[in-house]
């Protein structure tokens, strides 16, 4: 069995659309006017449906693997990405930072951490 997609529920998925393919180069799968797909390099695709959002957005997590953390944080920051902090070494062996989409849902960007240390 392999996860092949996770669908949200949003006032405009097109706006969702727009934020994930420039902001994170995924690549739209499918579009219609009620629904869209996106995919990174690799994995499950995030669907974006047109309906009720979850009165609490932010219980919705996307993790996504980048080749450098830091190096993401500061493009994206460039663009004008809000995070809620810096790249930090987490115990369990991963370096993360996470921003939130349009709608609220928390994005999650990491790399795996040589050391696992905090800083």
């Amino acid at each position: 069995m392999r996860l092949t997609n996770v669908t949200v529920w949003t006032k405009d998925p097109h706006l969702l659309r727009d934020w994930y393919t420039e902001h994170l180069g995924m690549k739209v799968i499918e579009d219609t006017p009620r629904f869209v797909l996106v995919r990174g390099e690799g994995g499950a695709a995030i669907g974006f449906h047109v309906g009720d959002p979850l009165v609490t957005p932010d219980r919705v997590q996307f993790h996504l693997e980048v080749h450098d953390v830091d190096h993401e944080y500061q493009r994206l920051r460039a663009q004008g990405v809000d995070f809620e902090e810096p790249p930090t070494n987490r115990p369990w062996g991963v370096r993360s930072t996470a921003a939130r989409d349009p709608a609220g849902h928390s994005v999650e960007l990491t790399t795996t951490s040589v050391t696992g240390a905090s800083s």
